[in-house]
C-alpha cells in the first residue's frame, strides 16, 4: 500500500503555480462518456445515468474507461441498500441458543456485510468526487460564458429578446 499524499493532477499543479505541472503534461484525459453495462437495469440503470449526468455537470473528467468503476459503485450501493433495508425490518441482532439452551445475542451477518461495504463505497465516492470533502479537493475550471454580459445577467442569451425595427412592425 502506498504511503504519503496522493499525486495532484496537472490542473491542480498549474493552479498552484508548481513547476511540476510542466513535467506532467502527458497526463491522460478520459474521452467519451461512460457506457452503462447491459446488466444494470431498472433503478440501477437510472442511478448510473444520473451519476454520469451529475458528474458531467460538475465538470469532472469521466470517460468510457470509467464505466466499470461506476457500475461497480452502483452495484455495491444497491447491495448496501438491500442490507440496510433488511436490518431496518429485522433488527441488527439475532437471538440464538447454544447447546446448553442459553440464549445469547449475536450481530446479524447482514450487518457485518453492510459494515464491510461502507469503506469500499466511501473510497469509490471519494475517487469520483461524490462527497462534499472530496469535491473540495477538485479544482475544475469552468469555461467562460460566450458573452460576458450573459454571465453577469445570470441567464442565457437565447432568453433575451432584443427590440428591433422588425419586431416593432416598422
Amino acid at each position: 500500500m502506498k504511503r504519503g499524499r496522493k499525486p495532484k493532477s496537472v490542473a491542480e499543479l498549474e493552479l498552484t503555480g508548481s513547476w511540476r505541472a510542466k513535467a506532467r503534461k502527458n497526463q491522460p484525459i478520459a474521452t467519451g462518456l461512460p457506457v452503462r453495462p447491459d446488466y444494470l437495469t431498472g433503478e440501477s440503470a437510472a442511478m448510473f445515468n444520473r451519476l454520469v449526468s451529475e458528474l458531467n455537470k460538475l465538470g469532472i473528467n469521466i470517460g468510457a474507461i470509467d464505466s466499470d468503476a461506476l457500475s461497480r459503485y452502483v452495484e455495491l450501493t444497491f447491495l448496501y441498500r438491500k442490507a440496510a433495508d433488511f436490518i431496518s425490518e429485522n433488527g441488527a441482532a439475532i437471538k440464538l441458543k447454544n447447546k446448553a439452551g442459553q440464549t445469547y445475542v449475536k450481530r446479524r451477518p447482514e450487518l457485518s456485510f453492510l459494515l464491510s461495504l461502507a469503506p469500499i463505497l466511501l473510497n469509490l465516492e471519494n475517487q469520483f468526487g461524490l462527497t462534499p470533502s472530496a469535491r473540495t479537493s477538485l479544482h475544475i475550471q469552468t469555461p467562460p460564458p460566450a458573452n460576458p454580459l450573459d454571465g453577469l445577467m445570470g441567464r442565457q442569451r437565447s432568453n433575451v429578446k432584443l427590440l428591433t425595427d422588425s419586431n416593432n412592425g416598422g
